[in-house]
């Protein structure tokens, strides 16, 4: 029961700690760079659920489709192929404000990581943008 107590006030003081030695706050372009990456890894590793996640339930594009037609076009890529590797690069971040910003990203899909191992310039495939 002691041992118990003794870790709980360990894990709290490393907690502490590790507040007060946390690095400098990321700035809202590097917070967006990383959330577009974690997406990507998602997106990767085939995580319907997950990447979703990202994307507001008020989803609706140009086109017309909304979260769940999003949704099912995710699922119906993902059944097809069962290795999806990401190649992107961010052109411009426009925040907007406090909780809005615009990215745009140019993206490839390859079916293998050797596919991946160039930049954009040199992808011979298609963009989207």
């Amino acid at each position: 029961m002691k041992s118990i107590h003794i870790l709980g006030i360990l894990l709290v003081l490393v907690s502490f700690l590790s507040v007060g030695c946390s690095e400098t706050p990321l700035s809202p372009e590097e917070q967006l760079r990383n959330i577009i990456s974690e997406a990507e890894t998602y997106l990767e590793s085939r995580d319907l659920s997950s990447a979703m996640a990202f994307v507001d339930p008020a989803y609706r594009d140009e086109s017309g489709r909304d979260f769940r037609e999003l949704k099912a076009t995710l699922l119906g890529y993902f059944m097809r192929h069962k290795s999806i590797h990401i190649i992107s690069t961010i052109d411009q971040i426009d925040l907007r404000s406090e909780n809005e910003a615009e990215v745009v990203l140019f993206a490839g899909l390859a079916g293998s990581q050797q596919e991946t191992d160039m930049t954009l310039s040199q992808w011979r495939g298609e963009l989207l943008r």
